[in-house]
């Protein structure tokens, strides 16, 4: 089966097995502990996917599905650990995981993005000839910035009163925490845009083309271009922090994944920029369409929202979608193209599982 057919089948079959396994856990659960627990795994899955191509030494040597089933349990095990040990120390061990443990975590798959993404795995893949150590070392770095991002910026006295607020486990930071994970998503949806013009303008210019330069600018001009987009829609248009970051980073996101790693960026062939117009655009479109799908489908999976007043519903409804999407869906996707190579719909292929800068 070629591209985009491929990609298309690959992703009908991964969405109804994502579906299959939320509809396994109830509401609280699957928004507490299942979704804490990818979000503990997503970063060494990245690092899999883009620094090691989805081959590492210490598989390389196997065939399909052996491959992927060993890659796939190191994943799994790895994130096993990393919750127990964030859960342990940044949540002192309290309750459910809660809102606090999932920022973090996404400030370290931001910063896992960024890292292996825009800036190639530098300065580990330019200085470490063993690629599974360069690329372990990028995994520990990635988790060393976005704890330093989390505690300096993250505060969550707005919780207080709340269940899920640790007192203990609060680092009080700059800004309340949905603010910094908002713009941070937004940051990132920059990044995955330019990914959509397979970076044009810049590979007309190969002294940028060569890292660190290619990653100064790709994360430089996405950080800046992010806080722009958040500020127009939170703060010019007045959208609210989890709506606009539900409608706006994720949808985009999940949709870019779909065309550019499922689809292998095969969905259209004109150039650039014309290509990466298409790209963006359908990427929005299948994103948005998606996202209201999940949302219809969610009193079917996962049951009644939890008992509260309509804000608090509202908001739990939306942290539900996005897990859906992100911490079940994306990294499914992603075992699947990465890990399996789409075995058995297609023959192997040596590729990144998701897209590269480099």
């Amino acid at each position: 089966m070629a591209q985009p057919a491929l990609g298309i089948a690959a992703t009908a079959l991964v969405v109804a097995i994502s579906l299959g396994y939320i509809a396994l856990w109830d509401f609280n659960t699957f928004n507490g502990w299942v979704a804490f627990v990818a979000l503990s795994f997503i970063p060494f899955e990245v690092v899999t996917g883009v620094i090691w191509g989805g081959n590492p030494r210490f598989a390389a040597g196997l065939r399909q599905p052996a491959k992927a089933l060993v890659l796939l349990a190191v994943t799994l095990l790895v994130g096993a650990v990393v919750s127990q040990v964030v859960y342990r120390t940044l949540g002192a061990s309290q309750g459910e995981p809660g809102p606090m443990l999932a920022f973090f975590s996404i400030c370290v798959i931001v910063t896992t993005f960024f890292w292996t993404i825009g800036l190639g795995g530098w300065p580990f893949t330019a200085t470490i000839a063993n690629p599974v150590a360069a690329g372990l070392a990028t995994w520990a770095g990635c988790y060393a910035v976005g704890f330093a991002i989390y505690w300096t910026f993250c505060d969550f006295t707005y919780l207080q009163g709340a269940p899920v607020y640790v007192p203990s486990a609060d680092p009080q930071g700059l800004f309340p925490g949905w603010n910094v994970v908002v713009y941070y998503m937004s940051a990132l949806t920059i990044l995955f845009a330019w990914l959509c013009f397979d970076l044009w303008p810049l590979t007309g210019t190969p002294a940028v083309m060569k890292q660190p330069a290619l990653g100064i600018v790709l994360v430089g001009v996405s950080l800046v271009a992010g806080y722009l987009l958040y500020w127009i829609g939170v703060y010019a248009i007045g959208v609210q922090n989890v709506e606009f970051l539900l409608r706006v980073p994720i949808a985009f996101i999940f949709g870019t994944i779909l065309v550019l790693n499922m689809c292998q960026n095969s969905v259209f062939k004109a150039a650039q920029p014309a290509k990466g117009i298409m790209n963006v655009v359908t990427s929005a479109v299948i994103g948005s369409v998606l996202m209201v799908a999940y949302q219809q489908l969610q009193p079917a999976l996962s049951g009644p929202l939890p008992p509260g007043p309509p804000e608090f519903q509202r908001e739990m409804f939306q942290v539900w979608t996005a897990n859906a999407m992100l911490s079940v869906t994306f990294p499914f996707l992603v075992f699947y193209a990465a890990y399996f190579n789409f075995w058995p719909m297609a023959r192997p292929a040596p590729g990144p599982g998701v897209p590269a800068s480099t």
